[in-house]
């Protein structure tokens, strides 16, 4: 299953296996071809916020969501979920929503190298370790008449840093914290929707032990 977010709304790619229930604020839609998709995409730019669309196609799902995003421009990012050795996590506020860390990736340099560099700049919090990579997220931005793809790569890290984060205001973030678990599963609903996704099954992960691997890179 392969999703991306405008705002607060989604779009899933599913398998026409895959059982979904009938709900409120939510559509099913059958694939047909690519030009009839992207009107759905239309139709779904204009929905509530906290819709949800499934592409619900007979083939490869995760084959249709790659030709999908291959429809527009893609910026690839890189951002990281940091924890530190008396378990707090490390979140920023920005644009009036909780978010993680996590900037473009700049020429030459390879995703985990970004997404360090970009947890150290917007927070000032160093000695950064990757433990391990997270599911990547998708979401759309509205640039002038068009819409860009922001593909973020995540990485989980660890830091022996306990100081005082300190907020890159000149990126529009206001506040860096170290949260405690509980604050980080209150603050969903003021997150973005890819970030409350991300946290979600972050925390469900780590109680099932899931040591994933580093993608190639």
């Amino acid at each position: 299953m392969k999703q991306i977010f405008y705002e607060d709304r989604r779009m899933v790619f599913i398998s026409a296996r895959s059982p979904i229930t009938s709900a409120k604020n939510q559509t099913i839609w059958d694939y047909t071809d690519m030009l009839e998709l992207l009107k759905q995409f239309k139709q779904f730019m204009r929905a509530p916020q906290g819709f949800t669309l499934f592409i619900r196609c007979a083939e490869q799902s995760t084959a249709l969501f790659k030709n999908f995003i291959q429809c527009f421009e893609l910026i690839k990012a890189s951002g990281g979920l940091v924890h530190n050795t008396q378990n707090k996590y490390l979140y920023i506020y920005r644009y009036n929503q909780w978010d993680l860390p996590k900037g473009k990736k700049e020429k030459g340099e390879s995703i985990v190298q970004a997404a360090m560099r970009e947890v150290e700049e917007e927070t000032a919090i160093n000695a950064l370790q990757i433990i391990k990579a997270l599911p990547n997220t998708y979401h759309f931005i509205a640039k002038k008449n068009t819409m860009i793809v922001k593909k973020c790569y995540w990485f989980e890290m660890e830091t022996n840093n306990i100081n005082c984060p300190c907020p890159q205001t000149e990126e529009s973030i206001t506040e860096a914290v170290w949260l405690s678990k509980e604050e980080v599963l209150s603050k969903r609903a003021q997150m973005f929707a890819s970030i409350a996704q991300l946290s979600n099954l972050y925390f469900n992960e780590q109680t099932q032990e899931n040591n994933s691997l580093l993608p190639n890179i």
